[in-house]
């Protein structure tokens, strides 16, 4: 089946057999996918040009998707590679997109807005009651969702405050949107109760 492994011809092969290959460390067989889709990883990339990543680290992260794909990959669930891969390395890309964004924004994100029908002092802020009642209300949310929420939901959860869509989640997690709804809609119960 891979007598062409030998002479370092990829190009006859099917990207499964490849991939089997290359879940094997066979180090041609994978540079003859990443040959195959980097047109794919670059498309990608350029969707995310203005998102504040040089084009590069974007290839970069692209090409760890398209690394996962491969390591992840079973034909036996019936969905082509060509498609899994592009689920992939868009996944990969868009995770480094949003983690370069929330780093950079992470001063305005934890910044607290002022306007005229805000009044914060100092004195407010710095007030030990004010400070105790806020870190135990925090604690009693974590405590909540430690205790009362399954593994899939603290998943959803998760994801979904870091601003994925259903879509995204459900790829991300491999279950469909009406089960990460319905996940969603639980938590929203549990986290009510308590």
């Amino acid at each position: 089946m891979f007598e062409n492994q030998a002479f370092g011809n990829f190009d006859s092969l099917s990207d499964v057999e490849l991939v089997k290959l290359a879940k094997n460390s066979d180090e041609g067989a994978f540079r003859e996918l990443v040959v195959r889709y980097l047109y794919l990883i670059r498309s990608v990339a350029a969707e995310y040009k203005k998102s504040g990543l040089e084009p590069d680290d974007l290839i970069q992260e692209g090409l760890l998707g398209l690394l996962s794909a491969v390591n992840s990959y079973d034909e036996t669930k019936g969905s082509a590679f060509k498609s899994y891969a592009g689920v992939c390395v868009k996944n990969k890309i868009v995770s480094a997109v949003r983690t370069a964004l929330s780093d950079k924004n992470k001063i305005l994100n934890d910044s607290v807005l002022l306007d005229d029908e805000t009044e914060l002092s100092a004195d407010h802020l710095s007030e030990p009651e004010s400070v105790v009642i806020s870190q135990e209300a925090e604690e009693r949310l974590y405590t909540s969702i430690e205790q009362n929420l399954t593994e899939l939901e603290k998943k959803v959860l998760s994801l979904y405050l870091l601003g994925y869509s259903y879509a995204e989640i459900s790829a991300e997690i491999g279950i469909n949107e009406k089960a990460c709804d319905n996940a969603m809609q639980r938590v929203r119960k549990k986290l009510k109760k308590h």
